[in-house]
């Protein structure tokens, strides 16, 4: 899953992995799923 803000913060999370976050005053998130043939979460 790849993951950004707007003030330029990015990263991948992997398969198995976890990540801790803690977002500011007037910092937007998001996230978006890695297209596989698979389905999300299985």
């Amino acid at each position: 899953m790849t993951h950004k803000d707007n003030i330029g913060h990015e990263g991948t999370i992997y398969e198995g992995e976890s990540q801790w976050m803690t977002a500011g005053s007037r910092i937007l998130h998001e996230e978006m799923p890695e297209e596989t043939d698979r389905l999300f979460g299985l």
